[in-house]
């Protein structure tokens, strides 16, 4: 029996970017104790905005108190401190910041969200990626977790897809970085699939996180304090784009599974042969987390055995249990 193969934009995007820190972060399952405060923000808003979405109450300051206990239960669970010194620090990514970003929020699309017709909230995906020329991918699934799926009116009743994302920029940059975008054309690609014809594309639901002196000139939403806004991005495909990225991922997938079969067959080489460093990447976004191991160990595979101090072992995995065999 060929055993199936799962993967995600995390996966992906993460091979792309270095080889070898796909390597660390998925085949020996390293990543840090701990994750930082503005990853944690965006997890917390992501459950308050689960429960503003979801809720019917029509009392509004009852929608708010339910979405901020959820950013709250979420907040405490990832470690991070609700005493006031520690918010002072973190701002504005702080508990204070957040109720006053929901809400505006909420004045903002109350009407909007009474009004479309909500479908999933935080719902998983697999889609086959089928044959190609590259690699047999019938037993290599594509996964995801779509944030929200929706109907909206206003377009004839066509499906939409819904992913939220905070953001400490309103620059143009930030609004340019969803097209070309591989996790957002593999969404559309799965919505295509998932619901053919009735599938309109998808919405960046965005969420400045920024102090009140940023953002004076650019923001979006002039009616908000300076440093909130809601900036909303609709995107579609062509066929051939999504084509195109189907050629592209299942390409980057066959090198993975190329790069992970050499594995097996390694014995004692000096330095790794498989999953090679891409050294341009080392500092984007600050410095890579594996840095200091690429530059001390030739072969991590053979010569690291333990997981490294400052990391612990956990498995990413692109669906939980739950989800395997989930096909919306």
């Amino acid at each position: 029996m060929i055993e199936t193969k799962y993967f995600d934009n995390t996966m992906v995007e993460c091979f792309r970017r270095c080889p070898r820190k796909y390597y660390f972060r998925h085949v020996r399952h390293w990543t840090p104790q701990s994750i930082s405060p503005a990853l944690v923000f965006g997890l917390s808003w992501h459950e308050a905005m689960d429960s503003m979405w979801a809720t019917n109450k029509s009392d509004k300051n009852a929608i708010i108190k339910d979405a901020m206990d959820a950013f709250i239960v979420t907040w405490k669970k990832e470690g991070m401190s609700t005493d006031d010194a520690t918010q002072m620090t973190l701002y504005p990514r702080s508990i204070g910041r957040a109720h006053e970003m929901l809400t505006y929020y909420m004045d903002k699309y109350s009407e909007w969200l009474k009004a479309i017709d909500l479908i999933h909230v935080e719902v998983p995906f697999s889609v086959p990626l089928g044959h190609n020329n590259v690699l047999d991918t019938n037993q290599v699934l594509y996964m995801g977790r779509l944030d929200k799926v929706y109907k909206d009116p206003r377009l004839n009743n066509q499906v939409v897809i819904c992913d939220h994302k905070t953001t400490s920029s309103d620059a143009s940059s930030w609004y340019e970085s969803f097209s070309p975008n591989s996790q957002v054309d593999g969404y559309l690609y799965a919505g295509k699939m998932l619901y053919g014809d009735d599938f309109w594309g998808m919405l960046i639901d965005g969420a400045t996180v920024m102090k009140g002196t940023k953002g004076k000139e650019k923001r979006s939403d002039r009616d908000m304090p300076i440093g909130i806004s809601f900036p909303r991005i609709p995107i579609s495909r062509q066929l051939n784009q999504l084509d195109a990225w189907h050629w592209e991922v299942t390409d980057t997938i066959s090198t993975i599974l190329a790069d992970t079969d050499m594995l097996d067959r390694m014995v004692d080489a000096p330095y790794l042969p498989t999953f090679p460093k891409n050294t341009t990447s080392c500092f984007c976004y600050g410095s890579c987390i594996y840095k200091d191991i690429c530059k001390m160990i030739a072969n991590p595979h053979i010569e690291q055995l333990t997981v490294p101090d400052g990391f612990i072992e956990s498995k990413w995995s692109p669906m939980k249990a739950e989800d395997i065999g989930v096909n919306i």
